[in-house]
């Protein structure tokens, strides 16, 4: 054997390692670079997005400036004003086709009229006492009472203890203590601050129920979303589905609309509630799609290309087809569909822009099931 023989030995173990290390090293390498180009590309679709959004907002807030201008005197004469629908009644959170080109195909665009939410700073005693009935047992007065002295010791300006009330001195002895308002609220979150009204709207959806913007006490029904509905007292489960279908085919116009489907107990625990009103104050919702709205379809089974079909499916020219191909082809997972991009406004004319009054970019959507119906109701009457 050659003295030289374990030597060898060595050296290839040391090239093999050096070939081992090498290969890890550009292993390494290859991913971080890997990993590098995705969050570019990641970054780059987040700027995107982002300018998406802006976009589709200021077209959004457009939009609210001419539904509330005028029409045309031409345009009024041009058709019968007992057919006419008012504009205003569009933003009842339906997806919307702007009226100016370029709206991104990516971005579904929903309005919401804040006076078809409950004002939480107009509402009056005997009203909050209606309210809290539809969260308390019928029997359970003492627990009604309780919470409506809460309430009340809450907004008022004193720190004198109502009976079964809760001043100051109940919130400080709190983990982590606070103070009560002794005032209207700020905000609608403020409200599960006040002593049981965590546990009474625990499963409610507060921004999407409630607004603290505005004058008005009562509701609009043609605006009104459905977690809206269910808090209003009387309102059955039927009777807030027919609303919600109903209103897009004929809007409500009076109180005597109600009476072809709704019970005369029903009506008159409703009808208090009722106001055919509209405000200044409206939420824009931007929801991010993938595929879009207003892309064709993929290639089916015969082969079909996506360029053809494109050509014989225009994209939607009214909130009608927008609404029926969402119902269609709805995002990827229904949680992802229940998300987006949220900014309240005040409109102050149309001679400005909106002011912004708050932005929320993780909101949650009102409930949009009856959005399938309003697509096949819509379906049916075409055919």
């Amino acid at each position: 054997m050659s003295r030289f023989a374990p030597q060898r030995g060595i050296v290839l173990i040391i090239v093999l390692w050096f070939i081992v290390l090498v290969t890890v090293l550009i292993f390494t390498l290859a991913s971080e670079t890997r990993l590098s180009a995705d969050i570019v590309r990641n970054n780059q679709l987040a700027v995107i997005d982002r300018a998406a959004l802006l976009k589709a907002l200021r077209m959004a807030e457009m939009e609210l400036l001419l539904a509330r201008m005028p029409e045309p005197t031409d345009q009024q004469n041009a058709s019968d004003e007992d057919e006419k629908k008012n504009p205003l009644y569009r933003f009842d959170g339906r997806p919307l086709k702007l009226s100016y080109p370029g709206q991104p195909d990516n971005i579904v665009v929903r309005i919401y009229d804040h006076a078809g939410r409950l004002n939480l700073r107009r509402l009056a005693p005997h009203q909050m006492q209606a309210l809290l009935k539809r969260y308390v047992d019928e029997d359970d007065n003492d627990r009604l009472n309780e919470l409506l002295a809460a309430w009340q010791d809450w907004i008022d300006p004193d720190d004198l203890e109502r009976v079964n009330g809760a001043e100051a001195k109940y919130y400080e002895d709190l983990d982590p203590p606070y103070e009560p308002s002794n005032g209207l609220l700020e905000t609608v979150d403020e409200l599960v601050l006040i002593k049981g009204f965590d546990e009474i709207f625990a499963d409610t959806d507060l921004n999407n129920s409630f607004t603290i913007y505005g004058t008005g006490n009562g509701i609009n029904p043609n605006v009104a979303t459905r977690e809206v509905l269910s808090t209003i007292p009387g309102l059955t489960g039927k009777s807030i589905e027919e609303i919600l279908v109903r209103r897009r085919e004929e809007e409500f116009d009076n109180n005597q609309d109600f009476n072809e489907f709704m019970e005369v107990e029903e009506l008159n625990e409703f009808l208090p509630w009722v106001s055919f009103n509209t405000s200044q104050y409206y939420t824009i919702a931007l929801q991010i799609i993938d595929p879009p709205p207003s892309a064709p379809p993929p290639i089916d089974g015969d082969g079909e290309s996506a360029d053809s079909v494109a050509e014989e499916t225009p994209p939607p020219a009214t909130d009608e087809e927008l609404a029926m191909r969402l119902a269609a082809a709805p995002p990827s997972s229904p949680e992802e569909a229940q998300h987006a991009y949220m900014v309240t406004v005040q409109v102050l004319g149309t001679a400005q822009a909106p002011k912004i009054l708050r932005v929320d970019p993780y909101g949650r959507l009102p409930n949009i099931e009856h959005e399938a119906l309003v697509a096949a109701s819509i379906a049916n009457d075409a055919d």
